[in-house]
């Protein structure tokens, strides 16, 4: 719309043309980042420069999360959480959401889809609060993530011990490594959870570019066995610290 709006052509700015990439240089510059390295990426920066990109196949699955507008408590969200229902968020209904927040001030966030679907299982009915990634981050992912942040939540973050998860993990940490931990995903977790999948040295090598000095263990482990260690084979070990975080709340 923007494209065609200026130059009539709906495709001038197609991220892929050149005329697209100097928009993208141009925001890059506007908002002091760097270039984005994904389509991932440029969405977001399209996002936080009011141009408004492909808001709905950008989304996220969440339970028990409170959002809120300007006139207060959303009343769908509302219903879920009642309901003990999750529910999609995508980055569209994100456009109007001032605040998100949770009773219990704690967050758990799973890269996994059938990870998240069996907590929510699990857990139903319990005052807890969290978010499926479902793989690499969606903008969705990160705008809520960043609002619960600003609400001074704790958000702990769990995927698979493996090259890309680590990735991910160091990448949604460094947003606000205050309020977001690493959350089983130590060099104990990784023996508990190691596979007999093989890693080559290719998928080793993306450990280099890890920055948070937290996983250097985990790291150090991965490289000297190289295997992948799966979040799957942690789920006990996950409830356990689910409950043990919000006993309080479950007692009240």
């Amino acid at each position: 719309m923007l494209s065609a709006e200026i130059t009539s052509n709906p495709h001038y700015f197609d991220k892929d043309s050149v005329a697209g990439k100097l928009l993208i240089y141009a925001l890059s510059f506007i908002n002091s980042c760097e270039y984005p390295v994904n389509a991932e990426n440029i969405l977001e920066l399209y996002y936080i420069s009011n141009i408004k990109p492909d808001d709905i196949s950008s989304f996220t699955t969440v339970y028990g999360i409170n959002l809120y507008t300007e006139e207060g408590a959303h009343p769908s969200y509302e219903a879920f959480i009642k309901r003990n229902e999750p529910y999609l968020i995508t980055l569209l209904n994100l456009n109007k959401i001032v605040k998100a927040d949770c009773r219990s001030k704690k967050v758990f966030l799973f890269e996994n889809q059938m990870v998240f679907s069996h907590m929510c299982e699990a857990l139903a009915g319990m005052p807890v609060s969290m978010i499926c990634t479902s793989g690499q981050m969606k903008t969705a992912s990160l705008i809520l993530i960043d609002l619960l942040c600003q609400s001074d939540c704790r958000l702990y973050y769990s995927g698979d011990i493996d090259p890309e998860g680590i990735k991910i993990a160091d990448k949604v940490i460094a947003r606000d490594p205050l309020h977001i931990i690493p959350w089983r995903l130590s060099s104990e977790d990784y023996e508990l959870s190691i596979s007999n999948e093989g890693l080559d040295e290719s998928r080793i090598k993306k450990l280099e570019k890890v920055q948070d000095d937290r996983f250097q263990e985990v790291i150090e482990a991965l490289r000297n066995k190289k295997r992948a260690g799966y979040q799957e084979l942690l789920i006990d070990f996950m409830l356990y610290d689910i409950k043990e975080n919000i006993a309080d709340l479950i007692e009240l």
